[in-house]
């Protein structure tokens, strides 16, 4: 079962800046295509390019070799960008999946 939350955001930017998505070892089972086990969970829904390919980037960073990061953006240039993002840096794009209006993107760290 996949829960939503959300979040109304203050237009304060120290406000936004301060909310962390992240849920731990998740497992997605049932909803989605696969079965596969996010370390860490990235919610960039609402966010525009550049964010989500930032936010990313640094969630990766925090990754050890091997573990996978589950984004999910609705901006509609984060499947050309992750990808991109992907060759660049040598992570490896295991999936993608479209799901309404959000695309969640799972990212193996090198």
């Amino acid at each position: 079962m996949i829960f939503a939350i959300k979040y109304k955001l203050a237009k304060d930017r120290k406000t936004e800046d301060s909310i962390v998505f992240e849920y731990h070892n998740q497992k997605l089972k049932g909803d989605t295509m696969s079965d596969i086990s996010a370390n860490e969970v990235l919610d960039c829904s609402g966010l525009s390019c550049p964010v989500p390919i930032l936010k990313t980037k640094k969630a990766m960073k925090g990754l050890s070799s091997g573990q996978v990061l589950k984004m999910t953006s609705t901006d509609p240039g984060s499947s050309k960008d992750i990808v991109s993002f992907c060759k660049r840096t040598g992570h490896e794009l295991v999936e993608s999946e479209e799901d309404g209006g959000s695309t969640h993107f799972f990212i193996k760290a090198k």
